[in-house]
């Protein structure tokens, strides 16, 4: 049950599931549990082109797809 404020922005739900629900729209995938985000292109490419990879999925932003890959090299 949602504790209401005088001030919405300090609402709380102490509920443990969310409304939103990211297995609602994504299903899981074979991919670590935690990773590094690098949202540098050359970064990303220079690791595709030297690095044994595996390409998971591609995100879009405003700058174009970015590729989603698992490198098997710690190098």
């Amino acid at each position: 049950m949602m504790v209401g404020k005088e001030y919405p922005i300090l609402e709380y739900d102490p509920s443990v599931k969310a409304v939103i629900e990211p297995f609602h729209s994504f299903q899981r995938m074979d991919i670590p549990e935690h990773c590094i985000i690098c949202f540098f292109k050359e970064v990303i490419d220079k690791i595709v082109a030297e690095r044994e990879v595996r390409l998971v999925t591609e995100i879009g932003s405003e700058m174009g797809k970015h590729p989603v890959v698992l490198s098997f090299d710690s190098g």
